[in-house]
């Protein structure tokens, strides 16, 4: 495997992240759409791409944080993607309290 493709990925991520930025999204949203990406893809360890546990099984942990330290965190998850639009979800409902 290339570290051009690798590179490539990266890149599909930053331009999801300044797309979402350009129509008006915060920074969160912003991070958010570019860890889409990257969860999507097995290229890299998160999501899809997420090394397995000694039984074989996919556990996943991801969190985010806004600049108001708002934050939400998801831990030894099974589910394989969009793990940070769950956190979100959680970093909002945080907002609602």
């Amino acid at each position: 495997m290339s570290l051009r493709w690798k590179t490539d990925k990266v890149a599909r991520a930053c331009k999801a992240a300044i797309s979402a930025l350009k129509n008006g999204a915060g920074a969160v949203e912003g991070v958010e759409a570019a860890i889409k990406i990257l969860e999507d893809d097995g290229i890299t360890n998160s999501g899809y791409g997420s090394n397995l546990t000694c039984e074989g099984r996919v556990e996943c942990d991801a969190s985010i944080m806004d600049n108001a330290g708002r934050s939400g965190a998801v831990g030894a998850s099974s589910c394989k993607s969009s793990l940070i639009t769950l956190d979100c979800q959680i970093t909002s409902a945080d907002q609602e309290f």
